[in-house]
């Protein structure tokens, strides 16, 4: 087994046992918090850049400054949702241990994207994909 085998199949697992603790409900709400996130700021970052352009002349630090703080507020109130959520969801029912299960398995799901994420710039550099 190579280094590039036991990277890939830590990622996995510990996507797969954090998701697990997390649980079904509480890990789409993080990936929703993510994929919002980065939606909302990558179109809105110009409106909010001009803004902060009257206090920072820097356009590309602007931009950066805009892209990061709709990204976070975002996520936060997406997760914020996702908790509030979960509480009627597991006050309403006892799903606890599905919800557990079934977020392992959506953790395997985010480990095999990150992994992907990750090793697709190897393309680009032949002599490592040797």
């Amino acid at each position: 087994m190579t280094t590039f085998d036991v990277v890939v199949y830590s990622l996995l697992g510990l996507s797969v046992i954090f998701s697990l603790f997390k649980g079904f409900v509480k890990e789409i709400f993080s990936l929703l918090s993510y994929l919002g996130g980065y939606l909302m700021a990558s179109k809105y970052q110009g409106v909010f850049s001009q803004l902060i352009m009257e206090s920072i002349p820097s356009k590309p630090i602007a931009k950066l400054i805009a892209f990061a703080g709709i990204y976070i507020m975002t996520a936060i109130i997406i997760s914020l949702m996702g908790r509030i959520a979960r509480g009627f969801i597991m006050s309403a029912t006892e799903l606890s241990g599905f919800d557990r299960l079934v977020g392992g398995f959506v953790g395997f799901a985010k480990g095999i994207i990150i992994v992907v994420v990750l090793t697709f710039p190897l393309q680009f550099f032949p002599e490592v994909s040797k």
